[in-house]
C-alpha cells in the first residue's frame, strides 16, 4: 500500500460504519472520530452510543481528553452541527481539486492520541490518485445509499401499515446522475433533485423551516386547563391563548396582546385553527380543541417529517388524473392536471378494521351492487343480530347461500340453525341484494388489491357530518358517490339522466371504465393545503409512532430526519 493517510472520521449512524470499518482496514492512520453524543434510542428509549461510536470504541479509535482519558469525540448539533460545519468550510476553502481541511480545523490536532503530532491537511479529490481510491468507493456508496433513502425513504412502508406497495425503484439511475453531475461539476444539482417531485412534497418539506424557527424561540405557551373558553370570556386563559395563537400565526401579533377577552376575531382565529385540525369549526375551545392547542411544537415537527418519508414511498408518477383519498384525513380529491376538480368527506376504517395504504387503479364500479358479507363480518357482526331474530335476513335482503362456490346453493334462512353457529364455524355465504338500504349503497368502485377493499357509497349519510369518521371495516364510503360517478364516465356514453335511470332500476349493473383512474391510499397526518396552510391530523391507527420507532431502531440520521442536504461534505471528485 501507498504512505497511509492520517484521517479524521465523523460519522454517526449505521451506514457511515462500512466506511469507517473500510478505511481502518485499508491501514489508514484514524486519528480521531467524531460523532453524535449517546442520545435515547430503541423502543425501550435506553441511551446509547450511535453505531459509529460502537465502533470506534471496539477498533480501539480514541483521543485523549483534558483529564489523561482515552475517549471517542462527540459533539451535539444544536443547530450548528458537523454537517453544517463542514458546509463553511467547503465555501470558504475548497479549490479545483477539490475539499481541503485547514490546519487551523483539524478536529484531533489539540488532542493527538499519545503525541503531539501535528496533522498534515486531508484534500478528498483526485491528488490522491491511487491513495484513496478505496475510500473514494466507500464515500460514493454512501452518497449513493443516502440519495436513494432521501428518493425511496429509509423505512419498508409494509413494516408501518398493511398492503402498501414495496417495490418503488427510482424514477432515475442514482449512479448515472451522481456520474453526470460530477462531471459537469454541478454536485448541488444532484443533491437539490433528491426527493419526490410532487408539488406536496415540496410545499410539505418547505413547511418544515417555519415550526423549526417556533421551536429555536421556545415554542408555543401551553393553555391551562380548564371550562370551555367561548365568545365574551375573559381572563388568564383567553390571554394564553391569543399567545398561543399569535405565536403560529392564527392572529397577528399585536391584536394577540391587545384584546383582553374573547371577541369576534378570536372565534374567527380559533375556526381556522379548528379547521386545520380537522376539529368542528366552532370557535369554541373545548376539550378536543385545548388538546390539539397544547400539542407541542416538537411533536407537530415530527409530524411533518414523517409524512415527508411517507411521500418518498408514493409512486414517481401519481397519473395525470387520479383520485387521492387520505385516510385520517378523511377526504378524497379527483385531480386533474395537477389541480383539485372534487373534493368530499370519506369514511374509513375502525382501527381494528383499519383501511390499508395502497395504490392501484379504479377499472370498473358496480351501479347496484352486491353486497358479499366478508366472513369475519358475517361472524362477528351479523351472526349475533341472526341470533336473536333470524327474520333480520328478510328484513335486511339478505340471501344464504351454502358455500363460497359459484354453483353454491341457495338456502331458506329458517332452515338454519343459527343458535349452532358461532364465529369459529360459520359455513354460508350472504349477500345482500341491491336497494336502498344496501350496506354499499348505490355504487361501488373497484380496483384490483389483495386486501379485497374499494371504494362505495353508503346508506349511512348522518356519519358525515361527524369531524372523526372511522367507522367502515376498512373500505372507504364517499359521500357524493354519484359525483364520482359522473367524473370517471364523463368521456363515455353516459349522462345524468342514463345514469339516474340505472340507480332507479334496482338492477346491478356493471360499468368497466375506458380509462382506468389510478387511485391512491395514502395515510397523511401533515399536509399544506391549497392556501399553503399546514394541516395536522390525528394518527387513527398509530402509524406515526410505528414509523418513528422504526427510524429510531434504524439510528436515522439528523441529516435525513431533518432534510438537510450536506452535498459540501461530498465535495470534490468522488
Amino acid at each position: 500500500m501507498n504512505d497511509p493517510l492520517k484521517i479524521v472520521y465523523m460519522g454517526t449512524p449505521d451506514f457511515a460504519v462500512p466506511a469507517l470499518l473500510s478505511i481502518a482496514k485499508a491501514g489508514h492512520d484514524i486519528v480521531a472520530v467524531y460523532t453524535q453524543p449517546p442520545r435515547p434510542a430503541g423502543r425501550g428509549m435506553a441511551v446509547r452510543n450511535s453505531p459509529v461510536h460502537q465502533e470506534a470504541e471496539a477498533l480501539g479509535l480514541t483521543v485523549q481528553d483534558e483529564s489523561g482519558a482515552q475517549v471517542v469525540v462527540t459533539m451535539g448539533s444544536y443547530g450548528v452541527g458537523v454537517s453544517r460545519l463542514v458546509a463553511a468550510i467547503a465555501e470558504q476553502t475548497h479549490d479545483a481539486l477539490g475539499l481541503c481541511w485547514p490546519m487551523q480545523v483539524a478536529p484531533a490536532q489539540a488532542q493527538a492520541p499519545a503525541e503531539e503530532v501535528p496533522l498534515e491537511p486531508i484534500i478528498i479529490g483526485p491528488a490522491f490518485n491511487g491513495k484513496q481510491v478505496q475510500l473514494d468507493l466507500v464515500v460514493t456508496e454512501m452518497v449513493l445509499r443516502y440519495a436513494r433513502h432521501r428518493t425511496m425513504g429509509r423505512i419498508d412502508p409494509a413494516m408501518i401499515t398493511q398492503g402498501v406497495a414495496t417495490e418503488k425503484e427510482p424514477a432515475r439511475d442514482l449512479a448515472a446522475a451522481l456520474a453526470e453531475s460530477l462531471e459537469s461539476g454541478r454536485l448541488d444539482d444532484f443533491f437539490a433533485q433528491l426527493g419526490p417531485q410532487h408539488a406536496a412534497y415540496r410545499a410539505l418539506q418547505k413547511s418544515l423551516p417555519r415550526y423549526q424557527r417556533i421551536k429555536t424561540a421556545g415554542g408555543w405557551p401551553v393553555i391551562d386547563d380548564g371550562p370551555p373558553l367561548e365568545l365574551g370570556d375573559c381572563g388568564v386563559r383567553v390571554a394564553q391563548l391569543r399567545k398561543r395563537l399569535g405565536v403560529s400565526g392564527n392572529v397577528q401579533r399585536s391584536a394577540a396582546l391587545k384584546a383582553a377577552c374573547f371577541d369576534d376575531r378570536l372565534v374567527t382565529a380559533v375556526a381556522g385553527f379548528q379547521r386545520r385540525h380537522g376539529l368542528t369549526a366552532d370557535g369554541v375551545v373545548g376539550e378536543r380543541t385545548l388538546a390539539a392547542l397544547n400539542v407541542p411544537v416538537e411533536q407537530r415537527i415530527r409530524q411533518i417529517q414523517l409524512n415527508l418519508e411517507r411521500w418518498r414511498w408514493m409512486p414517481e408518477d401519481l397519473g395525470s388524473r387520479y383520485v387521492l383519498v387520505n385516510i385520517p384525513g378523511f377526504q378524497m380529491q379527483v385531480v386533474e392536471a395537477g389541480q383539485v376538480v372534487k373534493t368530499m368527506r370519506t369514511i374509513v376504517g375502525q382501527k381494528r378494521r383499519p383501511t390499508p395504504v395502497l395504490s392501484s387503479k379504479i377499472t370498473y364500479l358496480e351501479i347496484n351492487p352486491y353486497w358479499y358479507v366478508p366472513p369475519k363480518i358475517a361472524r362477528e357482526d351479523l351472526l349475533p343480530k341472526i341470533q336473536e331474530n333470524p327474520s333480520y335476513l328478510v328484513r335486511q335482503n339478505f340471501r344464504v347461500f351454502d358455500s363460497w362456490d359459484q354453483d353454491a346453493r341457495e338456502l331458506n334462512p329458517f332452515t338454519i340453525n343459527w343458535a349452532s353457529l358461532s364465529e369459529a364455524h360459520f359455513p354460508f355465504r350472504l349477500r345482500q341484494e341491491p336497494a336502498a338500504h344496501n350496506a354499499l349503497g348505490r355504487v361501488k368502485f373497484m380496483f384490483p388489491n389483495e386486501l379485497c377493499v374499494y371504494i362505495h357509497d353508503t346508506p349511512a349519510k348522518s356519519l358525515f357530518k361527524r369531524s372523526s369518521r372511522p367507522f367502515s371495516s376498512g373500505c372507504v364510503r364517499v359521500e357524493a358517490p354519484l359525483e364520482l360517478v359522473a367524473l370517471l364516465l364523463r368521456h363515455q356514453d353516459w349522462d345524468q339522466a342514463r345514469l339516474s335511470e340505472a340507480v332507479a332500476s334496482n338492477q346491478r349493473q356493471v360499468v368497466i371504465l375506458d380509462d382506468p383512474m389510478p387511485v391512491h391510499l395514502v395515510y397523511l397526518t401533515a399536509w399544506v393545503a391549497a392556501g399553503g396552510e399546514t394541516h395536522f391530523r390525528e394518527d387513527i391507527y398509530g402509524h406515526d409512532q410505528t414509523l418513528l420507532s422504526a427510524l429510531n431502531e434504524s439510528t436515522a440520521t439528523p441529516l435525513a430526519r431533518g432534510n438537510v442536504i450536506p452535498y459540501p461534505v461530498y465535495w470534490g471528485r468522488l
